[in-house]
């Protein structure tokens, strides 16, 4: 899902939706990119779904530790639209991945295996 939308989480929270889609007009602008706003307006086709990801944690002896968080994504009101999906996930992990290296958005996998029955797993893709 979303696999071509440029996005970085260290960049600030947006407050909205409609927030979210213009830094992410202008982010793609400053990496001569394009915004596929129909697909981020496209629907989620479920009602929650559940995004893991990961970031690093070095410890006092130097030795990296790799942490691994699930986001409960769900509809807050409205339909939740993948920029909705991309925004709570935003919401959520913005205070980890702002100054990690893998920050950068490259898309939503879905897991073979859900976390709870009946929701959805993905797994977000990071670069850096």
């Amino acid at each position: 899902m979303m696999p071509r939308v440029a996005w970085s989480f260290a960049e600030q929270v947006p407050s909205s939706t409609d927030d979210l889609l213009k830094k992410l007009d202008a982010y793609a602008k400053s990496i001569k990119s394009k915004v596929n706003t129909r697909e981020l307006q496209t629907v989620f086709p479920g009602k929650p779904l559940d995004v893991q990801y990961n970031y690093g944690v070095q410890r006092p002896s130097g030795r990296w530790d790799t942490i691994h968080v699930v986001v409960r994504i769900k509809e807050r009101g409205k339909p939740l639209t993948y920029a909705e999906v991309l925004l709570q996930l935003h919401e959520a992990s913005h205070r980890h991945l702002k100054n990690d290296d893998h920050h950068y958005f490259e898309g939503l996998y879905l897991l073979d295996k859900p976390f709870e029955k009946g929701v959805p797993a993905y797994e977000v893709y990071l670069g850096s």
